[in-house]
């Protein structure tokens, strides 16, 4: 009977302990990691920084899908909304971070077996940096994750003796600016006035909503913060960028002036342009901006005329550089002296007004009725000659007579004779020599050619 109950004991050992490993299979899969190191679990705040150094005595379990068992240090910690996770770890052994299964690993609270990220060397390698100054390898990563609760694990093969530094941060997800609308997209405005432009920027939760304001052409309006300035008349577009630059919008502007105009003049001269000028003093706008030529020439429409008993008052031809023709009365004005019906030399002034300075003065002459030979005969080494009396504002004559066709100086003489004369004998001339003769009026410019062969 001992035998029979020692045996149901037995059994029901048996059963119990195959039930108990068998629930043991239900509860834990063959990846049930957590059974371990879920234990060892510390807490860590976000933008906080945690060490620990690798030793005896830390946990020490198997890896995913390997056989050995590695120590872990693990760390839970929370997400308070999905975005960043910025891992950042430093410790004067690099080991922490290269050996082929060790390194990081980070895993759900809510399924502590479920591997979500891990890095080693032939995955999501934390590519290590050293630092002479410090003596200490350090490197970080930045991977995403839900809101939520993790555990992140430190992983080694063996123990160190050496610190590391771990921290985990926080950071939002980066949300790019999708458009940018501007009100009012058109303006008009004054010199000298402004007006707000308003920028709306979607979505509402873009990361960063800095807006970048620039002026087409500044020096007709400014921008700034969205306040634009009139400077100068004209039409110019405001551009609203976002920060990256890669979503804009425009708003054209149109700048009026109530112009207020100041003149400037200068005027002409025989040698210098002048100029005539109207400038807003508001704005620079420049309504008119004429040169005014330079007089260039100045002539008489005539130089001489002979004496009728008439009054005698030659045109005046003046033109500018480019040869543009002044107007009497207007650009100029005349005056003669003397009594313009009597013989003799006049001066004719030019007085320049308004959009000219100066004056010039011409001569003119009014030369007295002709005379003509009548009467020319050789005589021995001489001559003899009569020619018409014209006594009319006439003072006299000249009797000219040369061996040249052309009267040059050095070959002719000239005598003068009295208004009452009517003629003249010349003598002791060269014997065989051709003479040219004229009969010249006094107070004339040039002679009057009648010319006889003896």
């Amino acid at each position: 009977m001992q035998l029979k109950n020692q045996m149901s004991k037995r059994l029901i050992s048996t059963l119990l302990a195959s039930a108990l490993f068998m629930l043991s299979i239900t509860a834990f899969p063959a990846k049930a990691y957590a059974a371990g190191w879920l234990n060892y679990s510390q807490d860590i705040s976000l933008g906080n920084t945690v060490t620990g150094t690798m030793k005896q005595g830390d946990y020490y379990g198997p890896l995913e899908n390997a056989g050995s068992s590695y120590y872990w240090h693990t760390y839970k910690f929370s997400m308070p909304q999905s975005g960043f996770l910025n891992i950042y770890f430093e410790s004067a052994e690099r080991k922490y971070n290269n050996i082929n299964r060790n390194g990081f690993a980070i895993f759900s609270d809510a399924n502590p077996d479920e591997l979500l990220w891990r890095s080693n060397q032939t995955e999501n390698k934390i590519t290590l940096s050293y630092s002479a100054a410090r003596a200490i390898y350090y490197g970080s990563a930045q991977i995403t994750l839900d809101k939520g609760n993790y555990y992140f694990a430190v992983r080694t093969s063996s123990t160190f003796n050496i610190p590391y530094y771990l921290t985990l941060s926080y950071k939002e997800p980066t949300i790019n600016v999708t458009s940018i609308s501007l009100n009012p997209f058109k303006i008009t405005l004054g010199t000298g006035t402004q007006q707000t432009i308003t920028a709306t920027v979607l979505p509402n939760n873009a990361t960063d909503k800095t807006i970048t304001w620039q002026s087409a052409n500044p020096s007709i309006a400014t921008v700034e913060q969205g306040v634009v300035t009139g400077v100068s008349a004209g039409t110019t577009t405001i551009t609203a960028s976002s920060l990256d630059g890669e979503i804009t919008a425009s708003c054209i502007v149109t700048v009026t002036c109530p112009h207020d105009y100041q003149t400037s003049f200068a005027q002409a001269s025989q040698t210098d342009n002048g100029y005539f000028t109207e400038r807003c003093k508001k704005c620079g706008n420049i309504r008119q901006n004429r040169i005014i030529y330079a007089i260039d020439n100045t002539i008489l429409s005539r130089k001489s005329v002979t004496y009728n008993g008439k009054v005698h008052m030659p045109s005046v031809i003046v033109q500018d550089s480019q040869g543009k023709y002044l107007t009497y009365n207007t650009d100029y004005t005349l005056s003669f002296t003397g009594d313009m019906r009597n013989v003799g030399k006049h001066s004719v002034h030019i007085k320049f007004k308004d959009n000219y300075k100066g004056s010039a003065t011409r001569t003119f002459t009014i030369l007295p009725k002709s005379t003509t030979i009548t009467k020319l005969k050789p005589k021995k080494k001489g001559f003899s000659v009569n020619w018409k009396k014209q006594s009319t504002q006439t003072t006299g004559y000249e009797l000219a007579y040369s061996t040249s066709s052309s009267f040059s100086k050095s070959k002719t003489n000239i005598v003068t004779l009295g208004r009452n004369k009517n003629k003249k004998t010349i003598a002791k001339l060269r014997k065989n020599k051709r003479y040219y003769v004229q009969m010249v009026k006094s107070k004339n410019d040039s002679y009057q050619k009648i010319m006889q062969i003896f």
